[in-house]
């Protein structure tokens, strides 16, 4: 049985936060605190996974800077998330990275909440979504436009090119219009994040065991089918969400399953029924895994070096961004028998 997340809110009173981190899919406590100064032993009793401290104008970085090292004294690996209003950032930034805290500015969406959330929990330093968000669009800003002129150009000397003639140049010019694709094919994944990370504008029924069920047979190519067990196996697995987003999340995630297992790796599904919400579990185990650094999982690129050679690198990042724009939650951990188990938690509703 996985345990129950604990999250502490301390300072002013923020019924929209509480309500968002309550909503969470899984088993969820929280518990507010009047002020991190004077509620440390209690929120150390607690034995929170993470707290969020709210600030107000009144609040000196430096005092903060104290209580936060005092509880985390108490609790080492407990997160703790700094609220701050967005023109307070120059103030509070040198803390965090003093404290290993993280900033979530004001105001924010539920995406960026789960994000900083989930960086958090995983207890990395690597730079906020939102950077590599920003990233993703430059790059993809930076290489379409000529690249679609590129292809254009390649077409056109294609067609005026006479097919016995010309029939070395033709296969050099379908070979350069077929590594052109690849990359375009790219663009087109970093477009797809870039709208799953800007939230759902549909609220359809989707059902996960039907859509991943689908997205594995599209991928199995010639090999043996993925397997996928259901907790339970009579149970319904549908949520509500946008079906153009969690389609291509899915796909992402089917066709990562299976590089693993042709790399080697053992590699199969798990839905089960959580508490106000439906857990997507990929298990993976093999040797290739051991080294594995978990809290740089979804971190874009990781598994180019996960996977030598793989083509996949914007996957789970691609995941993750898709988990937290419909209020769910992305994460990865090594279980007790050794697998490594990628898990996308979505709320029902």
């Amino acid at each position: 049985m996985d345990r129950p997340l604990c999250l502490g809110l301390c300072g002013r009173e923020d019924s929209a936060l509480l309500a968002e981190l309550q909503r969470l899919p899984g088993k969820v406590t929280t518990r507010a605190f009047d002020s991190i100064y004077s509620a440390i032993a209690s929120l150390a009793s607690f034995e929170p996974d993470a707290v969020f401290v709210l600030t107000s104008s009144g609040d000196v970085p430096e005092e903060l800077a104290g209580a936060i090292r005092a509880l985390l004294a108490l609790r080492p690996q407990c997160a703790v998330v700094i609220v701050a209003a967005r023109e307070r950032e120059l103030s509070f930034a040198p803390i965090c990275q003093r404290t290993r805290a993280h900033l979530l500015l004001e105001p924010y969406g539920p995406a960026q909440l789960l994000a900083t959330l989930d960086q958090a929990l995983s207890l990395g330093d690597r730079p906020r979504t939102e950077a590599f968000l920003d990233l993703v669009h430059g790059v993809s800003d930076e290489i379409n436009n000529p690249l679609m002129f590129l292809m254009g150009h390649l077409q056109l000397l294609q067609l005026q090119l006479d097919p016995q003639r010309d029939r070395d140049a033709l296969e050099q010019i379908s070979a350069a219009l077929g590594g052109a694709q690849r990359i375009h094919e790219t663009t087109e994944r970093m477009r797809r994040i870039e709208a799953a990370a800007a939230g759902p504008r549909r609220a359809d029924p989707f059902d996960l065991w039907t859509e991943l069920s689908s997205a594995l047979r599209e991928h199995r190519g010639k090999g043996d089918p993925m397997a996928i067990v259901r907790e339970p196996s009579d149970g319904a697995f549908a949520v509500a969400g946008d079906p153009e987003i969690l389609r291509a999340a899915l796909a992402s995630v089917a066709a990562l399953a299976f590089e693993f297992r042709d790399g080697g790796s053992e590699a199969h599904f798990v839905l089960t029924r959580i508490e106000a919400g439906i857990r997507v579990r990929l298990s993976l185990r093999g040797p290739a895994l051991a080294d594995w650094s978990m809290p740089r999982t979804y971190e874009p690129y990781y598994l180019c070096r996960a996977l030598r050679g793989s083509t996949l690198g914007l996957s789970l990042f691609h995941v993750q961004a898709a988990a937290h724009g419909h209020r769910g939650r992305a994460t990865a951990r090594r279980l007790p028998d050794g697998a490594v188990a990628i898990d996308v938690e979505l709320p029902l509703r």
